[in-house]
């Protein structure tokens, strides 16, 4: 996944909000949904690794 598709996924999930505390809260509640966070994930992959094996495209 591109820069600007990462870009764009951050965008549809923080919506049409404009305050920015709000829009990272909507993405890390996003974050904390859709992926299956383990003590391993902190230690051996970075969160755009986490990502890119949660959609299964490559880094």
């Amino acid at each position: 996944m591109s820069f600007h598709g990462i870009e764009q996924l951050a965008r549809e999930i923080a919506g049409d909000e404009r305050d920015p505390h709000v829009q990272v809260r909507r993405l890390i509640q996003w974050m904390h949904q859709a992926f299956e966070w383990t003590a391993t994930d902190y230690q051996q992959r970075t969160v755009r690794i986490r990502k890119c094996i949660k959609l299964q495209v490559g880094p």
